[in-house]
C-alpha cells in the first residue's frame, strides 16, 4: 500500500535550510582550521587560503537565506515566524517532559504544531547566534580582527556547534524523528508520521485545504436550488472527505472559519456533521 505524504516544507524553506546547513558547515571547517594555525603559530599560505574561503562562504551564508526568503511565499514565512516565536505553558511542559521520555516511554507530551519546542529553541539559537557571528565577523573583516570581536566570534561559534550537534542527533539518529529529515530534500513526510508528531499542524492543514476547496467550488457545493443542493451536497461531501483524509476523525470546521451566511447554508444541508 502506497504511503500517503504531505508537504512539510516549501521549496523556498528547503533552499533556506540547505544553504544555511551547507555554508555553516564550511564556515565551521574553515574557522576551526584557522584556529589550528593560530594555535601552532603558522601564518602561511594555507591559513591565508582558509581566511579567504571563510570570507567568501560568509557572504553566501548571509546572502543565500535572504534571497531564499525574498523568493518564498510570504504567508508561509509569516506563519513560521508566528509559530517559532509564540511560547506558552505547553512549550515549557514539553521541554520539561521530553528528556524523561527516554526512560519513561508512557509520558505524554503536549501536541506539537509545525515545529516542536525543541526546534523552536534551536531556531532561536541559530538566528541569534548567526546575527552575532555576522556582526562580529564583519568587524574583524573590516578592522583587522580586534581581540574582543575575535573572542565573541569564537565563543558563539563553538556554542552554536554544540547546539547543532543536538539538532543533528534528533534529525539523523533519533528513531522517532529521523523520518522527517528527508523533508529538507523533497519537502514531504508521511501523513501518519506527521499526525503522530505534529498533530496540530496536520489538523490546521486539513482545515485550510478543505476550506479552500469549498471556497473555490461554492456554486457546486451550495447549489442554486433545493434539488441541486441535494445532488451537489453528495458530491461535495465526497470531495471534502477526500481532501480531509490526511486528518481522519479530527474536527474540520469551526463557525469562525467561514462567513455566517455560508455557515447557515452549510448547516441547512448538513455538510458539517
Amino acid at each position: 500500500m502506497k504511503t500517503r505524504s504531505i508537504e512539510r516544507f516549501s521549496p523556498s524553506e528547503r533552499w533556506f535550510h540547505n544553504i544555511v546547513m551547507f555554508t555553516f558547515t564550511l564556515l565551521m571547517g574553515t574557522g576551526l582550521g584557522m584556529l589550528y594555525y593560530n594555535f601552532i603559530g603558522n601564518q602561511g599560505e594555507a591559513r591565508d587560503f582558509l581566511v579567504l574561503a571563510h570570507e567568501i562562504v560568509a557572504v553566501l551564508f548571509i546572502a543565500g537565506p535572504i534571497l531564499a526568503f525574498a523568493l518564498g511565499v510570504k504567508k508561509v514565512w509569516a506563519e513560521n515566524y508566528r509559530i517559532l516565536t509564540k511560547w506558552g505553558w505547553s512549550d515549557i511542559e514539553w521541554l520539561m517532559k521530553k528528556p524523561l521520555t527516554t526512560v519513561f516511554k508512557k509520558i505524554k507530551l503536549p501536541k506539537d504544531d509545525k515545529f516542536n519546542p525543541g526546534q523552536k529553541v534551536w531556531a532561536t539559537i541559530a538566528v541569534s547566534g548567526s546575527f552575532v557571528l555576522a556582526v562580529s565577523g564583519g568587524i574583524m573583516w573590516t578592522t583587522g580582527s580586534p581581540i574582543a570581536a575575535l573572542i565573541i566570534h569564537t565563543v558563539v561559534a563553538v556554542a552554536m556547534l554544540t547546539a547543532l550537534l543536538g539538532h543533528m542527533y534528533m534529525a539523523l539518529l533519533n528513531p522517532e524523528t529521523r523520518h522527517g529529515v528527508g523533508s529538507i530534500i523533497d519537502g514531504e513526510v508521511s501523513v501518519e508520521w506527521a499526525k503522530e508528531h505534529h498533530p496540530l499542524w496536520v489538523e490546521k492543514m486539513a482545515r485550510e485545504r478543505v476550506l479552500t476547496r469549498i471556497r473555490n467550488n461554492r456554486d457546486k457545493l451550495w447549489g442554486a436550488t433545493t434539488s441541486s443542493v441535494q445532488i451537489s451536497t453528495a458530491k461535495g461531501r465526497k470531495e471534502i472527505v477526500g481532501m480531509a483524509d490526511t486528518a481522519a476523525r479530527i474536527p474540520l470546521f469551526t463557525p469562525s472559519m467561514i462567513s455566517e451566511n455560508e455557515m447557515n447554508k452549510a448547516q441547512s444541508i448538513k455538510i458539517f456533521t
